[in-house]
């Protein structure tokens, strides 16, 4: 199999732009504000993992990729999804994390059907109450409050 033919697949495409990005996105992390003290995490350490992250799965995206049987998702989910997310983004600092964030934790799988709201529920609470501990607790950077004050 020629290496064009085996990087026709939109998977694999979709995973070589989404590492050509994590690349750059490395790259331009690593000028972050270094730790004050040895042993300290940095406020790029989680960044850089997440990053890191994204790669390895795009890699294994890369060797094994979805069956070609599999019907392509509809490019307008694919679009509500960009804009909620550019939605979130824009309002996480005037409204604050705590508002935005648990809503737009609930809509996003909503937009795929998923309807198990019980679950679904306790999903926006752990991962909302885990990414507070993470970012006020291990990585010392305040979340945006908002509306909320302080």
């Amino acid at each position: 199999m020629s290496v064009l033919k085996y990087l026709r697949h939109p998977d694999r495409v979709f995973a070589l732009i989404l590492i050509a990005i994590c690349a750059v996105m490395y790259l331009l992390t690593g000028k972050m504000e270094e730790p004050t003290e040895p042993g300290a995490i940095s406020a790029s350490t989680f960044p850089l993992l997440t990053l890191l992250g994204i790669a390895l799965i795009c890699l294994f995206i890369i060797i094994k990729p979805e069956k070609e049987d599999v019907p392509p998702p509809s490019s307008w989910k694919g679009m509500l999804v960009v804009l909620l997310t550019a939605i979130y983004i824009a309002l996480i600092e005037p409204i604050g994390f705590f508002i935005v964030t648990p809503i737009f934790l609930f809509v996003q799988p909503l937009l795929e059907n998923f309807r198990r709201f019980k679950l679904l529920g306790i999903s926006v609470a752990l991962i909302t109450v885990s990414v507070y501990l993470l970012f006020d607790y291990v990585l010392a950077i305040p979340l945006p409050t908002g509306i909320l004050g302080d």
